[in-house]
């Protein structure tokens, strides 16, 4: 029989996925996001304090342009990963949002439990259900905001018997500011987070197939250390390609630039400042149009609480 607790209960875990999964994404994506762009943002516009004096009559300025180059790689390089799990070179995560999804199996496959970033959202789940709301998880980041990029793994834990007790999702957004990219000569594409993220689809695919009886989870854990180095090897990469090494040996070799060439580089500092707004402008706009949906969930199921519990009293009166 459906209790009126077990509808209240319900409609709680139902608030909770809607605040875990989209709230707490765009939020912390936004926050994080916001402090990336602080940092560059102030680099950049400080260009001109690279400036070493003037030469030829006036004609030209001396500038410490590959020591602006340089600065900014250092800047960026707290936000770029050069492990397979997403860590810098000081090994802090450079995510600017971090999800988790987990379906902890081992009651069985009609009493799994779903957590999201850790904290317990529902039990007594089959594993059916579960897969349907770890694919409801990656399903909020198909359409990454511009100027991210979304990281999709799975990965599977078994008991010393053997026995599947946990299956982890993860997904990580990473800042992605292709203008600046390319001006460094970092040339990270959307293709090679199409390739980091190739195994992600054919993992899904095996676990929605999963029934505890000879299931291959090795392939899916296998597919996940695969990923992790392909990560790896992708961004240390590009990094090494870029126009770091060149920009730090040459730091203290001002160039000499005329007025013209200054403001080509202004020009440009100023489409690269223009992209990370636009990026930081989308996020606010979703978060707030999230957060107000949420804030419109919470309302509905609030009333239609008190509304039934109001219709309750009426029903016992009876």
């Amino acid at each position: 029989m459906v209790t009126f607790g077990y509808f209240v209960d319900k409609m709680d875990v139902a608030s909770k996925y809607g605040y875990n999964l989209n709230v707490k994404y765009y939020r912390d994506g936004f926050s994080q996001y916001t402090e990336f762009y602080k940092t560059m943002s102030k680099l950049l516009s400080s260009y001109g304090e690279y400036s070493a004096g003037v030469i030829d009559d006036g004609k030209k300025t001396k500038f410490k342009q590959d020591l602006f180059y340089y600065d900014l790689h250092l800047k960026l390089m707290n936000y770029y990963p050069v492990t397979g799990d997403l860590k810098n070179s000081d090994g802090k995560d450079c995510s600017i949002y971090k999800g988790r999804f987990e379906i902890d199996t081992r009651n069985g496959i009609d009493n799994c439990s779903t957590y999201i970033d850790g904290e317990l959202i529902d039990s007594g789940v089959n594993y059916s259900d579960a897969i349907k709301k770890m694919e409801y998880f990656f399903s909020i980041m198909n359409k990454p905001i511009s100027g991210t990029q979304i990281i999709k793994k799975i990965n599977t834990e078994k008991d010393s018997d053997g026995k599947l007790v946990k299956i982890i999702g993860m997904a990580d957004s990473i800042a992605m500011p292709d203008a600046l990219f390319r001006w460094l000569d970092i040339f990270i594409t959307h293709e090679n987070y199409d390739e980091i993220n190739s195994a992600f689809n054919v993992s899904m695919e095996k676990i929605k197939s999963f029934n505890f009886v000879n299931d291959d989870y090795l392939s899916v854990s296998s597919l996940y250390k695969d990923t992790l180095n392909k990560t790896r090897k992708i961004f240390n990469d590009k990094l090494n390609s870029s126009y770091f090494k060149t920009a730090e040996s040459g730091r203290n070799k001002p160039w000499d630039l005329d007025q013209g060439k200054i403001n080509s580089y202004n020009t440009i500092i100023d489409g690269i400042k223009k992209e990370l707004q636009m990026t930081l402008d989308e996020l606010s706009q979703r978060y707030n149009t999230i957060n107000s949906n949420y804030d419109n969930m919470l309302r509905v199921i609030t009333t239609m609480i008190s509304e039934l519990t109001q219709e309750l009293k009426g029903f016992l009166r009876i």
